[in-house]
């Protein structure tokens, strides 16, 4: 049992903002930015149990619960800018992600950097002209 328990509330606040960074794993068609303005209420739940225990006393708590919200609403925000629709991958080789066996993909990888050459020596200057 812990004895000290003054951010508690902290901790949790935390974890409930934490919450929005799993939008990542999130599958289509939920909106990411929706997903992550979502978890502002549970995370202003335990800011707001902060700021009651800290008004007039320590601003810096109230200062903190502040950021909590604002970094969440400015994720928000990039989703909305660059992640519309959701988190997709670059696949300019038209590789088919389900398709590729891990362990397979990274023995490929271990060979070619076997078969790399060592970078050839550069070319010695040329000789001076005659005479010099």
């Amino acid at each position: 049992m812990r004895l000290d328990r003054d951010y508690d509330w902290h901790q949790k606040a935390i974890m409930e903002m934490l919450v929005s960074i799993s939008w990542v794993v999130c599958v289509p068609p939920p909106n990411p930015s929706m997903f992550v303005k979502e978890t502002i209420g549970s995370t202003d739940f335990w800011s707001n149990k902060i700021r009651k225990m800290y008004k007039g006393k320590d601003e810096k708590q109230i200062l903190f619960c502040d950021a909590l919200k604002k970094l969440i609403q400015d994720l928000a925000k990039y989703c909305q800018e660059f992640h519309l629709s959701g988190l997709f991958w670059n696949n300019a080789r038209g590789v088919d992600m389900e398709s590729v066996d891990v362990n397979e993909f990274l023995a490929g990888a271990e060979v070619k950097e076997a078969k790399k050459e060592a970078p050839k020596p550069a070319a010695a200057p040329a000789a001076a002209a005659a005479g010099g």
